[in-house]
């Protein structure tokens, strides 16, 4: 009785880890693609053209409801060509809203380089990046955050680091997807980060 349980519980712990990679593996794969295509522009552009990027974040947030937002973040040095600093980037952010979607812009890292952010460690190691949880409101008002993960690609040009393009994806839909697993009466089921951080659990205080 007891083996049978605790086989019918690993069965639906298998499946629904097969669904999150799944779902996970596909963003990231939006992503690698995302960046490949941005990296063979830039060989045909002098410099990136924003509003050309602004409609491809547009479309690709529109391909998925989970998405929050679509993202890319260049070196200066790639869009002003006289920039002679190591340093400095200009970030684009397509984001989310109820109306159909917003456009927020920053400029980061013009004074010194942040080295201990993710876009300094991804510019060291040139690596793809997925991101804990963590929440984030694009308006700057705590009652929108929300708890999201980012996928994070380098875009490369001939082995020339030009920046990243990123997506975030919000964990509402995992929230939902977990709360419908009960594999034994008054059983439940958690989801949790590599940092073992709790992402979903039925009991949300």
């Amino acid at each position: 009785m007891v083996s049978d349980a605790c086989l019918l519980t690993d069965n639906h712990a298998r499946y629904y880890a097969d669904r999150v990679s799944s779902s996970l593996e596909t963003d990231l794969s939006a992503v690698r693609t995302m960046a490949h295509f941005v990296a063979s522009d830039v060989n045909v552009r002098s410099k990136p053209t924003r509003d050309y990027y602004n409609s491809l974040l547009v479309q690709i947030l529109h391909s998925q409801t989970r998405y929050t937002a679509v993202w890319d973040s260049w070196e200066f040095k790639i869009t002003d060509p006289g920039w002679q600093k190591s340093h400095g980037r200009v970030s684009t952010s397509i984001y989310r809203r109820a109306d159909g979607y917003g456009i927020k812009i920053d400029t980061l890292d013009f004074n010194s380089p942040n080295e201990g952010s993710m876009y300094f460690a991804i510019k060291s190691n040139e690596k793809e990046a997925l991101t804990d949880p963590y929440f984030y409101s694009y308006t700057n008002r705590a009652s929108d955050q929300i708890l999201e993960t980012s996928f994070v690609v380098p875009i490369m040009k001939e082995d020339v680091f030009c920046g990243v393009v990123g997506i975030d994806v919000s964990m509402e839909g995992f929230q939902q997807m977990i709360d419908t697993i009960h594999p034994l009466p008054g059983s439940y089921a958690m989801l949790l980060s590599n940092n073992s951080s709790v992402i979903s659990h039925p009991y949300r205080d």
